[in-house]
Formats: structure tokens, C-alpha cells, sequence
């Protein structure tokens, strides 16, 4: 699907400039300076104003599109339920730290808050949610994602 059909699905009202964002994002896999521009251009503003309000939020990945991206719960509630350890377990599996970008392919990241407190601690490997994961689990589950092993 074109930008343009993404953005014709909305009225160019700036109360659905978050909803057009993540539809980009879902299709792109992130929200570069090209698609800034063109949303930019439907909604009448100007790009600093859409990349300012896409990079307010961590669910919006404002730069490359990466094969991986991780993101690791690191609210309140996950932590005292070990997410601290996730996160360890899964730099571990990668070798590199949250954060890191000499590896064009993966990105580790720390997630205020997914709302599923309950089911902490929560990690989103490419969209897709697991829930109650412990360290144990994260090389299982990573593994589907990549060849290393």
C-alpha cells in the first residue's frame, strides 16, 4: 500500500495525524524522513511538527526499518517481576546493549508501559506481545526470530 492510500483512508484533520503515523508505520516499518514529508504535506503542516509528534511516543520507530526490534517492559510492575533480567537475557543473546546501533538489523529497546501489567513482564519482539516472559524463555522465543543460536 502507497502513502497515499494510507493517508486518503483519513481527513487531513490533525486529530487523526497519530492514527495515519502508525498505519505508515505498520507498513513501513518506521516513519523516515520521506514519509514525515509526505504526511507533512496532506495534513498542511509542517514536518516538524508530524516528526515531533511521532517521536513523542516509543511506539513509533522514527528511524531505519531494523529486521528485529525488542522492546522490553521496564515499567514499575515488570520490574519487580524480573524484566530487568529480560532485558540482560536478551542483550546477552545479541551481544549488544539497549540502545546500540552498530548493528543495523536489531534494536534493543526499554518500554515505559505496555498496559498488560498483569502479564508482565511483557516483551514485543516485531509486533508480536509475549507475556509472563523470564529469562529462561527469551532465547527460546528470540530464536524463531533469527539464525543464531
Amino acid at each position: 500500500m502507497t502513502i497515499q492510500n494510507i493517508l486518503m483512508k483519513y481527513e487531513a484533520n490533525q486529530e487523526n495525524l497519530l492514527k495515519a503515523i502508525k498505519d505508515a508505520q505498520r507498513e513501513y516499518g518506521c516513519v523516515d524522513k520521506v514519509l514525515v514529508k509526505q504526511i507533512a504535506k496532506y495534513f498542511s503542516m509542517k514536518p516538524a511538527a508530524v516528526f515531533s509528534a511521532a517521536s513523542f511516543y516509543d511506539q513509533i520507530n522514527i528511524g531505519g526499518k531494523f529486521s528485529i526490534v525488542v522492546k522490553v517492559c521496564d515499567g514499575a510492575n515488570c520490574v519487580t517481576k524480573n524484566s530487568t533480567k529480560v532485558i540482560e537475557e536478551v542483550e546477552r543473546f545479541f551481544g549488544q546493549k539497549v540502545g546500540d546501533t552498530f548493528n543495523a538489523n536489531v534494536k534493543i529497546e526499554r518500554e515505559s508501559c505496555f498496559g498488560f501489567c498483569a502479564q508482565g513482564p511483557i516483551m514485543v519482539v516485531n509486533d508480536v506481545m509475549y507475556e509472563k516472559v523470564t529469562p529462561e524463555k527469551v532465547d527460546d522465543i528470540l530464536s524463531g526470530y533469527t539464525d543464531f543460536q
